[in-house]
């Protein structure tokens, strides 16, 4: 590089499994908690559909109305429920569907519970091989028949069904066990901030959290604030081929574990500074909690997982230096071997050559530069969120329209066509929901649209 105040260095790492096929992957302990509420449980129909439904439940006396979370919901019984669930469906009735599936590929020593919550939780299935009674499929067509049967109320009070959750999720320590906690939700609840008080304590015992947002509408930002603060992943999932995929492709990781509890620290030198440490893949992720250790900028990762593992992006800036070759940035990665618990780390040097200034500039590695593009376009749309939900609408709509011209060069059309339309609707006051919702989605995922980066 040429000779530059502030000049960017910009590196790329991957940690990635040894082998495609694990020969010892580890047993797993997941707990899965429900979202049993009305909202919900709400039948997937349009206005028209709706209220004709509720008419006809009317004449019949089949009908009895409630409020959840805020909203009236009419919730229908008898032969009118009956004529309905043979045309429609609900988020509900989808997600325990598509757990059946996954949960089926659990080997014989994973422990696999349920919990749901509503205006109140409890323990609908206890994985636990000492109290096994029944199965969990038992458990989930039960609830598909009658999704009343949960018997959990109506409203969403989130916060005693991850404690609950965090008591299973504790009862077996070993280090041995891969624990995960699932959330799947509206994420419209009456408790936020008492749940992510729980939900931090998950956090603190290296127990990733990952949410699948379901229903019609949702609350996608608490479950984005969650994932992210756990180390877990987001996944939208509106249709019911969303919920199978994305939870047969979480579920999927948790017998791919290759290394726990990663931790990433950076430090400069020669007068180098750590600007940032982000996640690229599987999903964007900025880190929220960052510790400065003496001159080490350290971030926590959590697990690596899947055949494809993860790659990170560490930023230097580096100051004025005089013509020559540096060692401007140092990168160690610690982890545990998910055997052993045996602790280990890895080291890398960022090294740099500072040309004269008539000198021809080396080009920048175009993988790279390709996969810095697609962050900057997920730190655009989260910079343009922020300033939308602190009423600077004008700072929201350039954030956007700045994050659909880099998606116009990295040739995605699509997407910066959604972003101009989002622009648009931040300007007008009226933002569609359901593209939001699926931009937010896109955006987490596009360093996977990228080229493969090697190991």
């Amino acid at each position: 590089m040429q000779g530059s105040q502030d000049a960017g260095v910009r590196v790329l790492v991957s940690a990635r499994p040894l082998s495609a096929h694990p020969t010892a992957a580890p047993p797993v302990t997941a707990v899965v908690l429900l979202d049993c509420s009305g909202t919900v449980r709400r039948l997937r129909v349009d206005d028209d559909q709706a209220k004709h439904w509720v008419d006809v439940a009317r004449e019949r006396s089949e009908v009895r109305v409630a409020d959840s979370d805020g909203r009236t919901v009419y919730m229908l019984r008898g032969q009118t429920l009956e004529e309905v669930r043979a045309v429609t469906s609900s988020a509900f009735s989808l997600a325990t569907a598509a757990l059946g599936k996954v949960v089926a590929g659990l080997r014989d020593n994973d422990v696999c519970s349920l919990v749901g919550f509503a205006t109140t939780a409890r323990v609908l299935y206890d994985g636990r091989p000492r109290l096994r009674g029944s199965s969990l499929q038992d458990a989930l067509s039960a609830m598909q028949k009658d999704p009343a049967s949960t018997g959990l109320g109506d409203g969403t009070r989130m916060q005693d069904g991850v404690r609950l959750a965090a008591e299973l999720l504790r009862s077996d320590p070993s280090t041995r066990r891969v624990r995960r906690l699932v959330i799947i939700s509206d994420g419209i609840v009456e408790d936020p901030a008492e749940s992510l008080r729980e939900l931090d304590q998950l956090r603190n015992q290296g127990i990733a959290v990952t949410t699948v947002g379901v229903g019609q509408e949702f609350d996608e930002e608490f479950l984005i604030r969650i994932a992210d603060w756990t180390g877990g992943s987001y996944h939208y999932a509106p249709k019911p081929e969303d919920i199978d995929a994305r939870l047969a492709e979480d579920f999927g990781t948790f017998h791919a574990v290759a290394g726990r509890n990663l931790r990433v620290a950076a430090r400069g030198h020669a007068g180098a500074v750590v600007n940032s440490v982000s996640q690229l893949t599987p999903q964007m992720r900025m880190f929220e909690e960052i510790r400065l250790k003496d001159d080490w900028f350290e971030v926590e990762v959590g697990d690596i997982a899947g055949r494809e593992g993860l790659s990170l992006l560490a930023e230097f800036s580096v100051p004025w230096l005089t013509v020559g070759k540096y060692a401007v940035g140092e990168l160690q990665l610690h982890w545990q071997d998910p055997e052993s618990g045996q602790t280990h780390t890895s080291q890398f040097m960022a090294n740099i050559e500072c040309l004269p200034q008539d000198a021809t500039p080396q080009e920048a590695d175009p993988e790279v530069q390709d996969l810095y593009m697609r962050l900057q376009v997920y730190r655009g749309e989260r910079a343009a969120q922020w300033a939308h939900e602190g009423g600077r609408a004008g700072l929201s709509t350039v954030r956007l329209r700045e994050a659909s011209q880099i998606l116009n060069r990295l040739g995605e059309s699509e997407l910066a066509d959604r972003f101009e339309r989002q622009a648009a609707d931040v300007e007008e006051q009226q933002v569609d929901s359901d593209r939001t919702k699926i931009v937010k989605d896109w955006v987490r995922r596009l360093g996977q649209r990228g080229k493969d980066h090697p190991a």
